[in-house]
C-alpha cells in the first residue's frame, strides 16, 4: 500500500528456469539475435487438442475442455497449473480475462471474468434501435463491440450500426450507417468498421457491396480506407495504420483461401508482409496488428515485424505436421503446437518464441495470487515450518507493493516490497510455509518477481505469522504529512501483543519509511538499549522505502525505532523466536569501506570478492551458524547489485541488494556462514559494478533450528 524506490537493470537479476516446476518445452532458436523462452509448468501431460489463444506473455493458453462438459474450453496458466473452465466464447480479451461467451440454445452470450465470473451487463440499445448483437471484445476486455438494427427492417435492407459497449451498460453508436465493428486498436481510439450492401444474385457467384472505414472515436473523424473486393482489413494499430489481407486469385468474400498479408499507413504507403502461398492456418496475426508469425514448409518458423517488415526466421526446425499457429495479441510471443496422431497434444508440446517486438510485459497480474511451492523443493525439507527469503520486484507496470503471507491465510492487509514505475526493488522475507508447503505472492498491479531461498526454520523456536500490523504513524494510507519527528524515539511494544507471546525474545518485522521530509535513515533496536551508530533503512525525501528487520526483543517487551529526519513508520510483525537459537544484538557495525561517511567514492571493485568474517566478530557468538545483516550499497559507480553466501561456496546467481549509480540502499540479509576451510566463520560479498559496503550485524542463528544456505533461486516470472 505505498510507492517506493530502490531499482537496478534487470540483467542484474540473471534468468534461471524454475527447477522445481520445470517441464520439457521445446526452445527455438534465431540466427538473428531473437530469444526463446522458457514457461515452464507442473501440469502433467494430458491429452488436449486444440489451443486458440496465447496471452501476451506466454504464460496462459486457451484450450479445447479436456474431459469437461460439452461447449467447455480451458484456460491454463502454464506458470502454477491452475486452470479455469469457461463456456465456449466467441470473443475473448488478448489478456485472457474477459469472455463473450457463445449464444446456445440453453445459455445466452454474456460478458464475463474468466477469474472471477463477474457478469458485465451487455448495453441497452439507444432509443430508435433495437436487438444488440455482441461480436468481439476489445483488447484489455473492458468494451464490447457489436451491432443494433432498426426495426422492424432486420430482413430486408440490414440496416445496422457499430456500437461500442461500456462496463456500467451505456453505449456510443459509431458514425457509419449501415456498418459492423471488425477490430479495435489496443487503446481503443481506432476501430475498423465494415460497410455492406444487399447480397445482389448477378453472375455464378453473385457481387457484395462492401467498403471499409476507420473510426476515430477520440475525434469522431471517419475516413474511408478501402473499397476493393480483393482486399480484407482485420487489424488496427494505435497509429492508424492497419493490416489487410489481399486475395490475388478473387473476391475477399467468396474465401479464396490464399492471401497476401499487407500493411497500409495512413497515407496509404504499403508494405508487403507475407506472401502466403500455403494454408491461411498456418499463419498468426497479432489484433494490436505489430506481427505476424508463420510456419515455413520446412518447419521453420518466421515472424514478421510489420511496421519494418523486418523477417526473422528460426535457424532450427520443427515438424511441421499439424502445428498450429498462435501468436499473442500484442505480437510478442507466438506459440507453434505440434500436434500428433489424431491432433493429440500436451502442454510439453507447445514451441515457445518471442518475436522482434517482444517487450517483456510482467508476469504476475496485479491482484493475481501466485503459490510457489517451498517445501520438498530443492532440499527444503517437508518439515520446514518458515523460510528466508529474498524478494526482488522488478519491470513494475506502476508504482505499488507487493505481499508474500502463507497460503492458507487470507491475503493480509500489509507490504514486503514498496516500488514506483520501472523500478527494481529487494527485500528480505521471513515467512511462514502453509501446511500445504507453500508460500504466497500477489502484488496490486503488473510485475515481474524474483523469489531466491536463503535458507529454512524448523522446530518451535521460529513461530511465522500472517503479516500482522503493529504500528503506522500515518492518519491515514494517502496521509502526506511525516507525523514523527527528526530524532524522535518511537516505541513498539511487541511481546505480548496480538499473538506474539510474553516470552518472545526476537521478531521479524518488515519496516517500512513514508513521507520523510528529507533524505536519511532509520534506525530499528532493543529498547533500553543505547541507540545505535547503525541503519535499517535508508530513503531520499519523498520516498517510500521498506526493509526487513530481525529485532531482539527490549525491555517492556518492546522495539525502538527512530530516524534523522521526519519521517512516518510503518511496522508489520512478520513472527517471532522463542529460546536460545537466535541471538538478538543491538545492530554493531562490522564493515564500512568508506573513507568517510560523506565519501562519495567506491572502494570495492566490480566483481571483486570481499570476505568478511563474522562468527566471534563483535558478540556474534563463536558457535554461530548464521547471521543476520543489514547489507547497505553505497557510492554504486553503475546500476547492479550485490550478492552475498558463505565463502566456502560458490558465489550464486541471485541478488540480495539492487541499486542505481548514485543510490544508497540496504536490505537484510539471514546469510549461512562459511563452516569449513580457511574461509570458516565468514561470508563473502561481491557486487557488478565499484561500490562500497556497510555491514551491520542484527544477529545470529546458533543452533539447528534454521539452515542457511547459498542463496537458491526458486521463482523468477521473467522470460
Amino acid at each position: 500500500m505505498m510507492g517506493s524506490s530502490a531499482t537496478t537493470l534487470r540483467r542484474a537479476l540473471g534468468v534461471v528456469a524454475i527447477a522445481a516446476l520445470a517441464m520439457s518445452v521445446v526452445e527455438v532458436s534465431f540466427a538473428v539475435p531473437v530469444h526463446a523462452i522458457v514457461v515452464p509448468s507442473p501440469v502433467p501431460d494430458s491429452p488436449l487438442n486444440t489451443i486458440y489463444r496465447a496471452d501476451t506473455t506466454g504464460r496462459f493458453v486457451m484450450v479445447d475442455g479436456s474431459g469437461g462438459p460439452l461447449l467447455t474450453q480451458t484456460r491454463i496458466d502454464r506458470l502454477t497449473g491452475q486452470r479455469h473452465d469457461v463456456p465456449l466464447w466467441q470473443s475473448i480479451s488478448d489478456d485472457l480475462r474477459w469472455i463473450l461467451t457463445a449464444f446456445t440454445s440453453t445459455a445466452p452470450i454474456r460478458w464475463t471474468s474468466v477469474e472471477t465470473g463477474e457478469v458485465r451487463p451487455l448495453p441497452t440499445p439507444p432509443p430508435g434501435f433495437t436487438d444488440f448483437s455482441p461480436r468481439r471484445l476489445s483488447s484489455d476486455g473492458s468494451l464490447v463491440l457489436g451491432t443494433v438494427f432498426h426495426p422492424p427492417s432486420f430482413f430486408d435492407t440490414m440496416p445496422t450500426r457499430a456500437l461500442i459497449g461500456f462496463p456500467d451498460g451505456s453505449s456510443q453508436l459509431a458514425p457509419i450507417e449501415p456498418s459492423v465493428p471488425v477490430a479495435i486498436s489496443p487503446s481503443n481510439r481506432y476501430v475498423l468498421l465494415e460497410q455492406y450492401c444487399l447480397y445482389t444474385p448477378v453472375g455464378p457467384h453473385g457481387t457484395y457491396c462492401h467498403r471499409w472505414f476507420r473510426w476515430d472515436r477520440v475525434t469522431g473523424q471517419t475516413v474511408r480506407i478501402v473499397d476493393d473486393d480483393r482486399a480484407h482489413p482485420f487489424a488496427i494499430s494505435d497509429d492508424g495504420s492497419w493490416l489487410e489481407r489481399r486475395f490475388p486469385n478473387g473476391d475477399a468474400r467468396l474465401g479464396a483461401g490464399v492471401f497476401d498479408v499487407v500493411r497500409t499507413d495512413t497515407d496509404r504507403a504499403t508494405v508487403p508482409i507475407v506472401s502466403a502461398p500455403g494454408p491461411a492456418a498456418m499463419v498468426a496475426i497479432s489484433s494490436d496488428a505489430s506481427a505476424v508469425a508463420l510456419l515455413e514448409g520446412d518447419g521453420r518458423v518466421t515472424v514478421v515485424d510489420t511496421a519494418t517488415g523486418q523477417r526473422r526466421t528460426s535457424s532450427e526446425s520443427i515438424n511441421p505436421t499439424g502445428a498450429l499457429p498462435v501468436l499473442s495479441g500484442d505480437g510478442s510471443v507466438a506459440l507453434f503446437v505440434r500436434a500428433g496422431v489424431g491432433y493429440d497434444w500436451s502442454l510439453a508440446d507447445v514451441v515457445t518464441v518471442t518475436t522482434p517486438n517482444h517487450t517483456g510485459t510482467a508476469r504476475l497480474r496485479g491482484g493475481e495470487v501466485l503459490p510457489v511451492a517451498i517445501t520438498g523443493v530443492q532440499g527444503v525439507p517437508l518439515n520446514a515450518t518458515a523460510v528466508a527469503l529474498n524478494v526482488t520486484v522488478t519491470n513494475p507496470a506502476r508504482a505499488g507493493f507487493a505481499t508474500v503471507w502463507p497460503c492458507d491465510q487470507p491475503r493480509p492487509d500489509a507490504s514486503n516490497v514498496n516500488f514506483v514505475a520501472g523500478r527494481t526493488v529487494a527485500n528480505a522475507v521471513v515467512a511462514q510455509i502453509a501446511p500445504t508447503g507453500s508460500i504466497c505472492l500477489a502484488s496490486n498491479v503488473d510485475v515481474d518477481v524474483v523469489v531466491d531461498v536463503q535458507g529454512w526454520f524448523t522446530g518451535s523456536a521460529y513461530t511465522g505469522t500472517t503479516p500482522d500490523r503493529f504500528l503506522d504513524t500515518r492518519n491515514g494510507e494517502t496521509d502526506s504529512v511525516a507525523n514523527t519527528e527528526a530524532g524522535e524515539v518511537v516505541r513498539v511494544p511487541i511481546a505480548g501483543r496480538n499473538a506474539v507471546p510474553a516470552n518472545a525474545t526476537a521478531v521479524a518485522t518488515n519496516v517500512t519509511v513514508t513521507n520523510p521530509a528529507a533524505a536519511g535513515f532509520a534506525t530499528v533496536w532493543p529498547c533500553g538499549q543505547p541507540r545505535p551508530d547503525a541503519s535499517n533503512v535508508n530513503f531520499l525525501a519523498g520516498q517510500t522505502v521498506a526493509n526487513a528487520v530481525i529485532a531482539q526483543i527490549g525491555s517492556g517487551g518492546a522495539i525502538c525505532s527512530a530516524a534523522n529526519t521526519s519521517v512516518d513508520l510503518v511496522v508489520d510483525v512478520q513472527g517471532w523466536f522463542t529460546g536460545a537459537a537466535y541471538t538478538g544484538l543491538t545492530p554493531d557495525r562490522l564493515l564500512d569501506t568508506r573513507n568517510g561517511e560523506i565519501d562519495s567514492v567506491g572502494n570495492v571493485g566490480a566483481g571483486t570478492t570481499t570476505r568478511l568474517p563474522v562468527v566471534g566478530q563483535r558478540a556474534v557468538p563463536t558457535d554461530a551458524t548464521a547471521v543476520v545483516l543489514n547489507v547497505t550499497a553505497t557510492n554504486p559507480g553503475a546500476a547492479g547489485f550485490v550478492t552475498v553466501w558463505p565463502c566456502d561456496q560458490p558465489r550464486p546467481l541471485a541478488s540480495n541488494v539492487n541499486f542505481l549509480a548514485g543510490q544508497t540502499v540496504p536490505n537484510a540479509v539471514i546469510a549461512q556462514v562459511a563452516a569449513v576451510g580457511p574461509d570458516a566463520g565468514s561470508v563473502c560479498l561481491a557486487a557488478n559494478t565499484d561500490i562500497d559496503l556497510v555491514i551491520d550485524v542484527q544477529g545470529a542463528f546458533r543452533s539447528a533450528v534454521y539452515t542457511g544456505s547459498a542463496p537458491v533461486r526458486f521463482l523468477d516470472t521473467r522470460d
